[in-house]
């Protein structure tokens, strides 16, 4: 999956020459939480969050003549200089390390140092529930993937005999996670033991609303409970 097809675009920016009161206010209006600055040209030059701001500009505990003063306070004071960054033709894992390495929630896509776009750490969650299907209904499979050939050309083949479509497959480590419609799925379950695949997990899974799954939920499930929050 490229970045340039998830990433959100257009972007708002803020001139380096904006003020830090004026900034806070795009936010606010914008429901974003990070602005590329750029210069008069659209060359990127730095990247401002909300934190950032708030650390100088409180709006609070301070008199009328230091609100005055730091409402006036050009962006570019307290901007993050040479910000990470990503290109439009890279890939969602490629943005993934970056921000994990990194330890930033947030990239600029620049393309010959202009900003195309913005990739911030729930796009990829999103991207992340869509390659799992959470929220759509079917049957959901833990299986232990042995890597060895063969193994998933016979499973599928499994799938196939037993009349099940496909939706997801995804591996983690040693875990493979199907998610498939079944008109069967005790059958299915019978076949797939009988053929000697180790069920870890095996569900019904409805459609799910956000933010209503409870903590002890699969993984899916939790993640799908942070995602719907500004960029």
């Amino acid at each position: 999956m490229l970045i340039k097809t998830i990433m959100s675009s257009p972007v708002l920016t803020a001139q380096h020459t904006t003020q830090v009161g004026h900034a806070l206010e795009l936010m606010k209006a914008n429901h974003v939480r990070h602005l590329p600055v750029v210069t008069s040209n659209g060359t990127l030059v730095g990247l401002v969050s909300e934190s950032d701001l708030l650390k100088v500009y409180p709006r609070r505990h301070l008199n009328s003549y230091e609100l005055n003063l730091l409402s006036r306070t050009p962006i570019k004071s307290v901007m993050v200089t040479n910000p990470q960054t990503i290109s439009p033709d890279e890939t969602i894992e490629q943005a993934a390390q970056i921000m994990q390495e990194c330890k930033v929630v947030c990239l600029p896509v620049v393309e010959d140092g202009k900003v195309k776009g913005m990739i911030c750490d729930n796009d990829v969650l999103r991207s992340f529930i869509g390659v799992l299907g959470i929220g759509q209904p079917g049957l959901r499979l833990t299986i232990h993937y042995r890597r060895q050939k063969g193994f998933l050309a016979k499973l599928v083949q499994l799938l196939d005999d037993n009349n099940a479509i496909i939706d997801k497959m995804v591996t983690f480590q040693h875990e493979l996670v199907l998610k498939a419609q079944v008109a069967e799925p005790e059958k299915l379950r019978e076949a797939l033991e009988a053929n000697g695949y180790q069920l870890l997990h095996y569900s019904e899974v409805p459609s799910l609303a956000a933010c209503t799954v409870p903590s002890s939920g699969t993984v899916e499930q939790e993640v799908e409970t942070i995602v719907k929050q500004p960029v």
